[in-house]
């Protein structure tokens, strides 16, 4: 590859990372359960300055360690505020930087085209674009990581190890321990050993300086551990050691219905989340056996045995969440990235069977491309081809259906953009599949990923965000409530509420004696004893509907009952009974 092709590969990478991670990071407001339960512990740290042990509503302790905590809390005091973009920014700029990460690994261990092949694929993967947007954890714990087992892979392919390589190797473990747990330090010596102890050379492990590069790992998380646990007590220990880690992996009685999956769990959400490049795993996979006797085939261990080990630790976990193995997609895109380069420089002479895999892969993809371009035009003109697979779909799946419509209907030049997008991408895939011209083949799925992903999220997120979010009612409170110390939540505490009141709200089992606000789903209101109703004023009723799409909060006031004790103490520690899973 030439430097100005080079160059021009680069900068069309930083153009599709611009839209795809940062573009309207802050227009959409926070709806779903996880980015105001982790934006809460952000407004803490900037609001109180509680940087060691930021708490949700005042009194829940958080589920996970503060590393991308900081980094948001950081960000918010740069701009002198907690907003959404704020609270987002860590996870995009930690994206772009394991994107670049992959372009250096390709091009240091391969060439040039190799690493640019695999930043476009992990940029133009489904589930990194979502959680490259998104205000959560683990972004932080995959850019940390990805440095560590690159940080690895170059200090082990030199016969000493060279000193920059080698701790930061340790240095990435210790953050990503920051950033999600002791996991961040399994995961990485768990490649290093096996990866060594394959090659037969465990005796290298003196060579990488293990006692003191573990202990400088342990010590960078260990040294909030201590300050944690002190101000935390027994609770967090209970909480973030004992239930985040121990019981979650083991899952003694506590993973719930929603996190039990079965063993093949990860597979599917492999294929699916790193849509499209996963339908091209089947043709790698054969690649990589044929040349399995090949000096060739070396290049490719560290990237196959870091995404074999993410799936496997996580499998053998009892509570599974299709986003813990985000932390393996740069290593396929990686392996991908390399295989796409050799693939373009040696079409005449791919074996009948790769051939035949790679037309089988292209030609699914072009289907997909084809069915959602046919389902927009048959909606455009009227027709409603999404409630023909209404049954196919998951229950959730189902309650977007109107929204699509309504995104079809009231965006139509977006729509029709798109339209033109995937029409286009669908015939540059066919043409340079029929002519094994593989940099259009891969030109064409980055165009069709970069239109959907741009189209989602600038026209269907905020949509679905507007639907949800409790930001307006919120705002309706706060003009109505003020800071009165009156105002409560019954029987539970909503995050995104609490958050967009940047206060702390009580949480009250019953109705209070004395004169207050409350707020409450509606289908509480209704659970109420008619009696305790008849004290009740709906003063208002949000329109957002919850992340789970079915909550509507009332505020209400509530007129004196009988006697008047004291109103809760709003720093009295409250339960917290639910797992918090991440």
């Amino acid at each position: 590859m030439s430097r100005l092709a080079a160059v021009a590969g680069l900068i069309a990478l930083l153009a599709v990372m611009g839209v795809l991670f940062f573009a309207d990071l802050g227009s959409v407001p926070l709806f779903s359960v996880g980015e105001p339960r982790e934006a809460m512990q952000v407004a803490d740290a900037f609001d109180h300055a509680n940087w060691i042990l930021p708490l949700r509503n005042g009194t829940e302790l958080p589920s996970k360690p503060p590393l991308y905590h900081w980094l948001a809390a950081a960000t918010a005091l740069a701009i002198g505020r907690v907003d959404e973009w704020g609270v987002r920014l860590p996870s995009a700029v930690l994206a772009a930087l394991t994107v670049l990460a992959v372009v250096w690994f390709g091009a240091r261990r391969w060439d040039v085209a190799a690493g640019l092949f695999g930043g476009f694929i992990l940029a133009t993967s489904i589930d990194f674009i979502r959680y490259a947007r998104w205000a959560r954890v683990d972004m932080t714990l995959t850019a940390c990581l990805t440095a560590a087992w690159m940080a690895f892979d170059r200090a082990v392919a030199s016969p000493i190890p060279p000193p920059l390589m080698l701790w930061t190797f340790y240095i990435s473990m210790g953050l990503a321990a920051l950033a999600k747990g002791p996991v961040g330090l399994a995961l990485p010596m768990l490649v290093a050993l096996v990866y060594l102890g394959l090659r037969g050379e465990l005796r290298r492990l003196r060579d990488l300086k293990v006692i003191p590069g573990l202990a400088l790992a342990v010590a960078i998380p260990a040294a909030w551990y201590v300050a944690a646990i002190a101000t935390g007590g027994m609770p967090f220990v209970r909480k973030q050691i004992m239930r985040e880690n121990i019981i979650h992996f083991l899952g003694t009685g506590e993973a719930t219905a929603n996190e039990s999956h079965p063993i093949y769990y990860y597979l599917n959400a492999l294929i699916m989340g790193f849509i499209p490049w996963s339908l091209f795993l089947i043709p790698l996979a054969i690649y990589l056996v044929q040349i399995r006797r090949q000096p060739a085939r070396r290049p490719y261990d560290l990237p196959l045995l870091w995404i074999a080990v993410v799936l496997a630790f996580y499998t053998a976990a009892a509570s599974k969440r299709a986003g813990y193995i985000v932390a393996a997609y740069p290593g396929a895109a990686v392996a991908l990235g390399a295989w796409w380069s050799r693939l373009q420089r040696a079409r005449d002479t791919l074996s009948a069977p790769l051939r035949w895999l790679l037309y089988a892969a292209v030609g699914v993809t072009a289907a997909l491309a084809g069915i959602v371009l046919l389902t927009l035009l048959a909606q455009a003109i009227g027709l409603d081809p999404l409630e023909s697979i209404r049954p196919l779909l998951h229950r959730k799946d189902q309650m977007n259906i109107p929204l699509v419509r309504e995104v079809v209907s009231t965006h139509w030049p977006a729509a029709l953009a798109w339209a033109a997008t995937l029409a286009a991408s669908a015939w540059l895939l066919s043409a340079g599949a029929r002519r094994m011209q593989w940099a259009l083949v891969f030109a064409a799925l980055v165009l069709g990923v970069t239109a959907t992903a741009a189209v989602v999220n600038d026209a269907f997120t905020p949509r679905l965000a507007r639907d949800r979010s409790y930001k307006p009612f919120m705002a309706e409170t706060q003009r109505v409530a003020g800071d009165s110390d009156r105002l409560f939540f019954y029987k539970k505490f909503d995050y995104g509420a609490v958050f967009y009141a940047r206060r702390t709200i009580p949480v009250v089992d019953r109705l209070p004696e004395s004169p207050a606000w409350l707020i409450l789903p509606d289908y509480e209101l209704n659970r109420l004893p008619t009696a305790e109703r008849a004290r009740l004023t709906v003063l208002s009723r949000s329109e957002g509907t919850g992340p789970e799409g079915r909550d509507r909060l009332l505020l209400v006031w509530v007129a004196p009952g009988q006697s008047s004790p004291a109103p809760p103490n709003p720093h009295d520690p409250e339960p917290d009974p639910d797992p918090d899973p991440e």
